[in-house]
């Protein structure tokens, strides 16, 4: 699905400070890049998408701390996002049918 016809079910409203580094969470220092980490990748983590001034955001939710950041969403991001719910692994999503497999 493309990136600029994002479900819905996914649209959540505008939240969080914008995260330069991404992946780490600037509260704990929690690094979601690795795909062997216990806490998930940050596909895994992602609470929803907003449109933003900057275009289309994706907030992240620290699975430590609960800190909350977005930063600027791709294709491939919201593609990571739409296969971790499709493999059972996104935390925000769970049970939620992807119909755009």
């Amino acid at each position: 699905m493309n990136i600029k016809q994002i479900d819905l079910k996914y649209r959540t409203f505008l939240q969080g400070k914008h995260n330069k580094t991404i992946s780490i969470c600037p509260e704990c220092n929690i690094n979601l890049t690795s795909k062997r980490n216990k806490n998930g990748t940050l596909a895994d983590n992602v609470i929803g998408y907003s449109d933003s001034n900057l275009g289309v955001v994706e907030m992240i939710e620290c699975p430590k701390c609960f800190f909350r950041w977005k930063y600027h969403a791709n294709q491939q991001t919201y593609n990571n996002f739409l296969i971790s719910i499709a493999n059972g692994k996104q935390k925000h999503y769970k049970g939620v049918k992807n119909e755009n497999k």
